[in-house]
């Protein structure tokens, strides 16, 4: 049979009734009735915008039509869809796709074993499985609409998307194809198979072109390293960092280490903390507690930045600045530093304090440094001493027992016999060496390099104390503990009121 061509009013089988003319533009063979006409080999159909090629058609003249073989429908000048069998009710407009399904609305492409096209409102839409793919990856559900006009597909049932070592699963999204947005209204888990991190949230935003991921409610991040939760977070997958906020709480992996914070930032390795931060570290059998205004992490160090306070018991310690390495076993305190036990402070511009087998091995302090020794806490005598810089020594049982100061050097020491108070001594020099006993009180002073001093009888020291300037001893309510104060101690000090 020759080859058939067909044109607008030449066609008997084009149909005019409520639905529009179906136009038969060529085909091999021509057969069937008057009510349904067939036509075969090279088949090429036009609806308005609709074109269709296939190897075999049926159209009914009331305008349904069927075609199979390699069925491919151009859709305007943007659409294309190829199937095994295509199925059309213009009652509907509705087209039906059957048999390794595959769409192209670029940059959109749909696959499913059945689609459906919506040609009133230019939607595509499949039930029973699909993906959908575009420049940033592929989308896999059970069930997902496609809008053509507005390029917004929603996915419901078990839906994974994929990005490279990227993927997420979660049962309702929607997806804004022309800025690659994914929007996740019911849950989303989020994980990257080479980095080996998590994100969940009940409620999440993702821009698949630029990495960037938005979590709200209940967020909630790990990796090989940490676990973190917050209210809210950010994080942008091509940088590998992260930002959150509200209420955030941190663990490490290894149950060492847990953090508390109102905001938090991190990278692959760090970890930055801000406003009302507390870290709590255990050691084996010992706990370092470090609250500050600012806290940051990295490997093994721990540093906290805004009157920073570290709690070691029986050991305290405040600064501005404090950090302390978990490897090392290093605490470093800058500026307004401070270290107490129970009966001893120390103040300095810097305090390094090195730890051995969990215990203090050493210390060592500079600038404006001032100690203090609880004497006698009924009449307020404590034994002071200021110098520009200390080393301080433990022994292996823990105590304090060895201090060296250098460099203008001046001690207030008060002096007993027999359990008796009988005076204090203000003296001067250039180097001193106190060797404390098992209470830690003096047992052993010695000064050296000019020394020089005033003794001062106990009847002028009932009321009124020796004190040296700058000198402060912190009481218990105002030292470090939980939860975080802000005020100061050392804003306010003591003069020494006799020459």
């Amino acid at each position: 049979m020759p080859k058939w061509s067909f044109w607008i009013g030449v066609l008997s089988a084009g149909v005019m009734s409520k639905a529009q003319t179906v136009i038969i533009e060529s085909a091999e063979e021509l057969g069937g009735t008057p009510e349904v006409r067939i036509l075969r080999g090279q088949v090429r159909l036009r609806q308005d915008t609709v074109r269709l090629y296939c190897e075999e058609a049926q159209i009914t003249d009331k305008g349904d039509f069927t075609a199979k073989g390699r069925v491919i429908t151009w859709i305007g000048n943007s659409g294309e869809i190829r199937a095994e069998r295509l199925t059309y009710t213009p009652e509907t407009r509705r087209l039906t796709y059957e048999g390794q399904v595959e769409a192209d609305f670029p940059p959109a492409r749909l696959k499913a074993p059945r689609l459906h096209y919506d040609r009133t409102n230019d939607v595509a839409w499949y039930e029973g499985g699909g993906t959908f793919s575009d420049t940033t990856g592929e989308i896999q559900s059970d069930r997902a609409t496609y809008d053509t006009r507005a390029e917004i597909a929603t996915f419901s049932g078990q839906v994974r998307l994929y990005r490279g070592s990227t993927q997420a699963q979660t049962d309702s999204l929607i997806y804004e194809s022309r800025r690659h947005y994914a929007i996740f209204p019911a849950g989303v888990l989020v994980w990257d198979i080479k980095r080996q991190d998590t994100l969940i949230a009940k409620v999440a935003e993702w821009n698949r072109h630029s990495g960037e991921i938005f979590l709200r409610q209940n967020a909630h991040y790990r990796d090989t390293v940490r676990l973190i939760w917050a209210a809210e977070a950010y994080y942008d997958r091509l940088r590998d960092s992260a930002y959150a906020r509200c209420d955030i709480r941190f663990k490490n992996r290894n149950h060492r280490a847990f953090a508390w914070a109102d905001t938090a930032y991190w990278t692959r390795d760090s970890l930055y903390l801000q406003g009302n931060v507390a870290l709590l570290y255990i050691d084996g059998p010992d706990t370092t507690f470090i609250q500050s205004e600012v806290g940051w992490t990295a490997r093994s160090r721990a540093c906290g930045i805004g009157q920073a306070e570290l709690m070691r018991p029986p050991y305290w310690a405040r600064s501005e600045t404090l950090c302390y390495d978990t490897i090392l076993r290093i605490a470093r305190l800058h500026k307004e530093a401070w270290l107490a036990d129970s009966v001893m402070q120390l103040q300095a511009d810097r305090i390094s304090i090195y730890l051995k087998d969990n215990r203090p091995d050493s210390a060592h302090a500079a600038g404006a440094v001032r100690l203090l020794n609880q004497a006698d806490s009924l009449l307020g005598f404590y034994h002071q001493v200021s110098s520009d810089s200390a080393a301080a020594f433990w022994d292996t049982a823990g105590t304090l027992r060895d201090i060296h100061f250098f460099g203008r050097v001046q001690l207030i020491y008060y002096q007993a016999e027999e359990k008796r108070w009988t005076g204090a001594h203000h003296a001067q020099s250039n180097y001193l060496y106190v060797l404390l006993d098992t209470l830690q009180q003096p047992a052993y002073v010695r000064l050296e390099r000019q020394p020089k001093g005033t003794f001062y009888p106990m009847s002028s020291l009932i009321d009124a104390p020796l004190w040296l300037k700058g000198a402060v001893w912190v009481p218990p309510e105002r030292q470090p503990s939980w939860p975080f104060r802000r005020p100061n101690p050392f804003k306010t000090g003591f003069d020494l009121n006799k020459p």
